[in-house]
């Protein structure tokens, strides 16, 4: 119901609709109808209704679990009987199959090297590679599921090792909202 306080006239929605389409109620230069059509561009791609997939396969003979994270309060990984020499290839596949575009599938894929360098105990090496990933983006395509995966790898890190200049590094560009920090030398 649509009311007016300068009359007491009130139209239902489908009143409106038909007063609408004759050009003799509307004021000059309006289009008959109740018509409307927007074009939104987003200052970054997002894809809110997209569909991931992923295909997991596993090995029987090499499987195992992650053992670290926040699942077991940061105190890292110990392995978990993970084959990282395997990973590594495939993870270097999924590099090369991501589309030039796709910062979120290509920084995810990297955040997994890291974690992988990770398990194998160069807690140095994954911190930085973790941060060259986060420095290769800007502040809005840091948030998500990226900032989320980051933060699971800088918790998964030993107390001892978030005392590394590449720890405090990747540290500060979890936090860094506003895009402009970079990597320290």
């Amino acid at each position: 119901m649509f009311s007016t306080a300068k009359t007491n006239r009130t139209l239902t929605v489908k009143e409106l609709a038909s007063a609408s389409l004759d050009a003799a109620n509307l004021p000059d230069g309006l289009e008959p109808g109740l018509f409307a059509t927007a074009v939104y561009r987003a200052p970054v791609n997002n894809y809110p209704n997209g569909c991931h997939v992923c295909e997991v396969e596993i090995d029987a003979e090499t499987a195992g679990s992650q053992n670290g994270g926040a699942a077991n309060g940061g105190a890292g990984y110990d392995g978990g009987g993970q084959n990282t020499a395997a990973a590594r290839p495939v993870l270097e596949r999924a590099l090369e199959l991501c589309a030039p575009g796709d910062y979120t599938d290509r920084s995810l894929v990297q955040f997994d090297q890291a974690e992988c360098m990770l398990i194998d105990g160069d807690c140095a090496a994954a911190t930085e590679h973790a941060a060259q990933v986060l420095a290769g983006l800007d502040a809005p395509r840091r948030q998500g599921i990226i900032s989320a995966r980051g933060r699971e790898l800088y918790a998964a890190l030993p107390a001892s090792a978030r005392l590394l200049p590449a720890a405090a590094g990747f540290c500060d560009l979890l936090d860094d909202e506003t895009g402009m920090k970079e990597i320290s030398a």
